[in-house]
């Protein structure tokens, strides 16, 4: 049975996830989507520009989920709240917001280092998230080729 703030969330087609009252993750329920119009629009409809920054993604974006895994790990949450914070950027240019708010959210526990317990469930969607996200980058970049 759903308490009243997830139902409140699932009258938004999201899931919330709560540690001591207070919310943590806010995804929608579907599968993350990426919007590739702000590259369109980075790039000024550019295909082969569009190309190269989406390899940089695919590429670089395994690099990042070890290294901030490594720094949870290790309990660098200073440097895992920088690295989270630098991801966003990327996250930013393919358009997906929840995203963006996850990166935001492990940014902001990191550095406070308050409710640290939280992060483990943050580590773990986002984790799931970028497979998704790469998944869709290596999409896009068979289209454009």
């Amino acid at each position: 049975m759903l308490d009243h703030r997830q139902r409140q969330f699932a009258k938004q087609g999201k899931i919330g996830l709560y540690l001591y009252d207070k919310p943590i993750i806010i995804m929608p329920v579907n599968k993350l989507v990426l919007d590739f119009d702000q590259l369109k629009m980075l790039s000024g409809d550019d295909d082969e520009f569009m190309i190269e920054i989406l390899e940089m993604i695919a590429d670089q974006s395994p690099e990042i989920i070890v290294k901030m895994d490594t720094l949870y790990e290790n309990a660098d949450f200073q440097t895992l709240g920088a690295t989270a914070h630098l991801y966003k950027s990327t996250v930013t240019i393919l358009g997906n917001e929840p995203m963006n708010e996850l990166l935001k959210n492990i940014e902001n526990t990191a550095k406070d280092q308050e409710d640290l317990k939280a992060l483990l469930p943050m580590m773990e969607t986002f984790r799931s998230n970028c497979n998704d996200i790469l998944d869709q980058v290596h999409n896009q970049l068979n289209k454009l080729k």
